[in-house]
């Protein structure tokens, strides 16, 4: 009895040893299954990580394991999974939530087996459209993810209690262009409005009537709805190109030899051929023909230079103008007249005033293209306006020269257009005093003469894009200046009196800015008036004061120089005022 009691207790401890011997074989027969796997794998790296075995059989061999999980979709990692053959969907999504810490919830409808079996180099959007294949949808809730069967997502799509709304601030675009956009991306069931649009334009004298402010736009629709329309309004409504046209106006005379305007193909004495400013050779100097060609920096400097060496040249304006993109601009160098026009309407006659708009006039409206260049359409007017008996009413009348074009020019390079013409008669009677003014003989002591004199209109314009608004700073800073040493000139050929107030005024701001502490400002007035005025006393003690404060050490230097200049042009009965 005891001997075949020992012989059970080793049949027992038998069986453990089988059992713990087929463990091992399996672990051995995953870590082939996962070598095999591996050696099949891109190369991630060069030794693919194992990261976890469930027990629904998902091996995962990943490139990068750090994993974001703070929004979903968020995760761009190169992925490699590969799936048992007989994997369920509701395995692998389990599987795949787990890993990425997702919620997602299928629905109690969502079965089946898996059509994939090896996934390489996915992100774990890519992973769960690929394992729910058509058939599926997913739904995003929060910070859940809900799977639905395609007839379940039907309903669900369609469900009216889920119908929420969200408001839309633009900045940039109007109202009703979004309107029109977004309403094929909304559902059926789905509504919009919007503020009223503000007024594109204000009459003189009296304020527009409609909300100035920025558009907005509120859309009710279901969230997936709104989730695509939000990201299109961020992808359309975004700040306009900016472009900068500096435009310069000149007036040539023309002469006998010039009669016919400007041959650019040979001015400063170059050959036709050689066309060094990049103007066709073959261009003509009709009076009746306008012409336009595109210049570089360099060579326009070196085009007027040479104009103006065989012809008078005058410089009409050069204004500065910045313009949205596609939007157009406008530059009237003239005059308007006025006169009265009436309108009859069922027997009631309107009077009202009109204006006869005549000079030198450019439109133009830009179009920033790839590449740096820059579409240009472009209409320049050289018009003479007059009116015929205005007190009667009568129609005015208006001579003008036009040209209508669009030019590719390149960012930075000028545009000239040419060969708009004017001419202007003046008639002079002269006399020999008292002698022309006797009947009979008088006739021959006085002459009438007429001149015809007869101009070219040349206009250069050059586009510069604007990237970001410190681009203008440089130009700002530059027209500052010209500004400042305008302002100078003028005070220069002040009288003493009108010198004086500007002192005063220059004074009283230099205060005004030392009480808001702007110490900067106030001594930049102090100095205009120490630079005029070096005995200016009050304006000297006045800044060693702020400099006492603000910086010793110039202070030191600054007194220096204001005694070795004071012992020179001090004057003791010199006031403000």
């Amino acid at each position: 009895m005891k001997r075949k009691n020992k012989t059970r207790k080793i049949s027992a401890g038998g069986k453990n040893i089988i059992v713990l011997c087929a463990v091992m074989l399996l672990a051995v027969g995953a870590i082939v299954v996962v070598g095999a796997e591996s050696n099949s794998l891109p190369p991630f790296e060069e030794k693919p990580v194992l990261l976890e075995q469930a027990d629904s059989g998902v091996i995962i061999g990943e490139a990068n394991q750090t994993v974001q999980a703070e929004e979903f979709f968020s995760d761009q990692s190169a992925q490699s999974i590969s799936f048992r053959k007989d994997m369920s969907i509701r395995d692998a999504l389990r599987f795949l939530a787990a890993k990425y810490q997702k919620n997602i919830i299928p629905s109690a409808n969502v079965n089946g087996k898996l059509n994939v079996t090896s996934l390489y180099n996915v992100s774990f959007e890519q992973a769960l459209n690929a394992i729910l294949g058509p058939g599926y949808h997913y739904e995003i809730d929060g910070n859940f993810i809900r799977i639905y069967t395609t007839e379940e997502y039907a309903k669900y799509s369609n469900d009216s209690t889920r119908l929420t709304s969200r408001v839309y601030s633009l900045y940039y675009l109007n109202a009703e262009e979004v309107k029109t956009l977004i309403t094929p991306i909304m559902s059926l069931v789905g509504r919009v409005a919007s503020t009223t649009a503000a007024s594109s334009d204000t009459e003189a004298g009296s304020g527009g009537n409609s909300n100035a402010m920025r558009d907005t736009i509120v859309v009710f629709d279901f969230p997936d709805r709104l989730d695509k329309i939000e990201q299109m309004i961020k992808q359309i409504d975004v700040q306009p190109q900016q472009i900068m046209i500096e435009v310069t106006i000149l007036e040539a005379g023309l002469s006998e030899s010039t009669q016919f305007g400007i041959n650019w193909t040979k001015i400063g004495g170059l050959a036709a051929a050689s066309t060094p400013f990049g103007i066709s050779a073959n261009l003509s100097n009709s009076a009746a023909t306008a012409f336009t060609a595109t210049l570089n920096n360099d060579e326009i400097t070196a085009a007027i230079t040479a104009q103006e060496g065989i012809t008078d040249t005058t410089v009409l304006a050069n204004p500065k103008i910045m313009a949205l993109n596609k939007q157009a601009g406008y530059i009237n160098i003239g005059e308007e007249r006025g006169y009265t026009a009436s309108t009859t309407q069922s027997q009631t006659t309107t009077t009202s005033v009109e204006f006869l708009i005549s000079g030198t006039i450019l439109r133009f409206r830009p179009f920033i293209c790839e590449n740096g260049y820059v579409r240009m359409e472009l209409n320049p007017e050289l018009s003479t306006g007059t009116l015929q008996d205005a007190n009667s009413g009568s129609l005015p009348l208006k001579t003008l020269t036009t040209v209508k074009t669009n030019i590719m020019v390149k960012d930075g390079k000028t545009i000239i257009i040419g060969g708009l013409f004017k001419e202007d008669l003046t008639s002079s009677d002269t006399q020999v005093p008292i002698i022309g003014d006797l009947p009979l003989i008088g006739g021959l002591f006085k002459s009438t003469s007429d001149r015809n004199v007869r101009k070219e209109l040349v206009v250069l314009i050059t586009p510069h894009i604007i990237n970001v608004p410190e681009d203008l700073i440089p130009e700002s800073e530059e027209k500052l200046d010209d500004v400042d040493r305008i302002v100078d000139g003028s005070r220069d050929r002040m009288g003493w009196g009108a010198r004086a107030r500007f002192y005063e005024e220059a004074y009283d701001k230099a205060i005004d800015y030392y009480a808001d502490k702007e110490y900067n400002k106030a001594l930049t007035e102090l100095d205009w008036i120490i630079a005029y005025r070096p005995n200016a006393l009050e304006a000297v003690k006045f800044r060693e004061k702020i400099l006492a404060e603000t910086n010793p050490t110039k202070l030191k230097g600054s007194k220096r120089v204001m005694r070795d200049e004071m012992d020179n042009k001090l004057d003791k009965k010199w006031k403000r005022r």
